[in-house]
């Protein structure tokens, strides 16, 4: 059978109850002590004055006992009063500390749902885009489709999840106060488990379009939403948003094969990017001015040197601390190139990728092992090709320039 629990509250409250019947007590006995001491007062000129009457008067001996034996009395009881009213104290104080320990008891089972949830629930994150191409078996050209991947990077499923995605394709960039509408149409519904991926919405362009991004004539952006729950009770609703502005390498227009790398490339725009409570704050913020449209042969500096973009925060922090730096994430979060040299490191991919296809060696992306195809054969290509510049490794990064001789 189980134990019973009597509330700390209400066994406080018994001890003050028993408390104070003992102090009534006390009050009691010590009141018929003062009667005694009235009535002893009275018999004084008997017991006193005349001896003999103190010796044989059983009613004067019987009195001056009971005066005697109250007074004990009442002194136990004045101590037994001063004891009870310091239990009264100390009872109140455990009463006090009970409910101060009560409450803290119930503060740290909040904080601990409040992490479990945090900490568990579901939490959905852009990771990626899709990018496939297919032909047209009636024009002969190419279609690419992008779709973004969502991911669950949490612990627990996601609840009455809907996601939407739009896009936006003109020949200027997003104006300042653009306002990311949704796709029109229904919301597409959803569901990710614990550490799960996946797709949704897509945008379909084709490979002209593609290529007139590339070639800095169009400015070509995706964006999105998603609004899920999570699975504990009293939790408020989620939503994730994002918005990328694409870049293209290679040639859309063509197959994609070893000859021809096409790649994407999705930068973070200054709005829109935001999860929960930062959308609130984030509101309607004007976007920040973005770069110019990227030339396909694109002027180089004063030192006639087109360099690498800027490493990201994710790789400049993991070389600080002298830690490996992970070959997919390092090509996120750069910065911005200048202009003319994502065409010519498009360029360097389609040599490597040749490379790799005449020598039948395992194909390896830049940000994998940017050493795998030797610079003497990059720059024997060019000179094939009739380029005016050359390539070289500055930091682990290729940096295009004119040679001086030249």
């Amino acid at each position: 059978m189980g134990s019973y629990s009597i509330p700390p509250k209400a066994r406080g409250e018994a001890l003050v109850r028993t408390a104070c019947i003992l102090i009534g007590i006390g009050l009691g006995v010590g009141l018929s002590a003062l009667v005694a001491l009235v009535l002893f007062l009275q018999k004084v000129p008997y017991i006193f004055g005349d001896g003999q009457a103190a010796t044989t008067d059983p009613i004067t001996r019987y009195t001056l006992w009971l005066v005697i034996l109250t007074a004990v009395l009442a002194a136990a009881n004045i101590g037994l009063w001063i004891y009870a009213g310091r239990q009264a104290s100390d009872i109140k104080q455990y009463v006090v500390a009970t409910r101060n320990t009560a409450s803290a008891a119930r503060e740290s089972a909040e904080i601990a749902r409040t992490a479990l949830t945090r900490g568990s629930r579901a939490f959905i994150i852009p990771k990626d885009l899709t990018f496939f191409w297919h032909p047209n078996e009636t024009t002969g050209k190419f279609w690419w489709e992008l779709a973004p991947i969502w991911e669950n990077a949490g612990q627990t499923p996601t609840r009455d999840m809907r996601i939407n995605v739009n896009s936006y394709f003109e020949s200027s960039q997003l104006p300042a106060d653009f306002g990311f509408p949704p796709a029109p149409g229904e919301s597409v519904p959803l569901f990710i488990g614990p550490k799960a991926t996946a797709g949704g919405d897509s945008i379909i362009k084709t490979g002209e379009e593609l290529l007139a991004v590339r070639d800095g004539q169009k400015y070509f952006y995706i964006w999105g939403w998603a609004k899920y729950r999570d699975v504990f009770d009293g939790t408020p609703n989620h939503l994730t948003r994002f918005a990328w502005r694409i870049s293209i390498f290679g040639d859309p227009t063509r197959p994609q094969d070893a000859s021809n790398v096409v790649r994407y490339f999705a930068k973070l725009v200054p709005r829109h990017n935001c999860v929960d409570e930062e959308c609130e704050r984030q509101g309607r913020t004007p976007a920040a001015p973005l770069a110019p449209p990227v030339a396909m042969h694109g002027a180089a500096g004063e030192d006639e040197i087109w360099r690498a973009p800027a490493k990201s925060g994710y790789e400049i922090a993991q070389r600080k601390l002298g830690l490996p730096v992970d070959p997919y994430m390092r090509q996120f979060g750069r910065g911005g190139a200048v202009p003319g040299y994502e065409p010519k490191l498009a360029i360097i991919e389609q040599l490597r990728a040749a490379y790799f296809t005449k020598y039948s060696k395992s194909p390896k992306t830049i940000f994998e092992d940017i050493n795998a195809v030797p610079l003497s054969y990059l720059n024997n290509e060019l000179v094939a090709k009739k380029e005016i510049w050359r390539v070289r490794i500055i930091d682990d990064e290729y940096e295009c320039f004119i040679p001086k001789n030249k």
